[in-house]
């Protein structure tokens, strides 16, 4: 009965240490928001400390938790100071958008507000005069 508790003990014993690098493999994996957001930037040719941005990317939220900045153009005008001389105007927003979407998701409206007219502003008028040849 001892040879048999002990052949089934070793039995369990390395069927487990079998089934632990299995569970180990499939356990789901857990991205890094940090190298998502650095990963992101780079697409739009922004680069520098992942750390760095990863914090300016934070801060750009909080400042709209705390009414800081009021509004993405407020934002934007932060995080250009943060940013290489050199980022464009195109880039900073991708940033900004990249920040909202990565560290506070809720935020996103904000950028989407700026893309909408002003409720009651009127639209322009088209322009007068002959029909362009693409019209016609």
């Amino acid at each position: 009965m001892m040879a048999m508790t002990k052949r089934l003990a070793s039995t369990v014993l390395a069927a487990m240490a079998l089934a632990v690098p299995t569970l180990a493999v499939a356990a789901p994996a857990h991205a890094d928001p940090d190298t998502d957001f650095y990963n992101e930037l780079h697409i739009y040719g922004i680069y520098g400390e992942k750390d760095y941005n990863a914090w300016i990317g934070k801060i750009a939220c909080k400042r709209l938790w705390n009414n800081l900045d009021h509004d993405a153009n407020q934002s934007a005008q932060f995080v250009k100071r943060q940013l290489a001389k050199t980022t464009t105007t195109e880039q900073t927003y991708q940033f900004l958008g990249a920040a909202y979407r990565t560290y506070c998701p809720e935020k996103v409206p904000i950028l989407t507000q700026m893309a909408q007219p002003a409720p009651g502003a009127d639209t322009p008028p088209a322009p007068a005069g002959p029909p362009l040849a693409a019209e016609q």
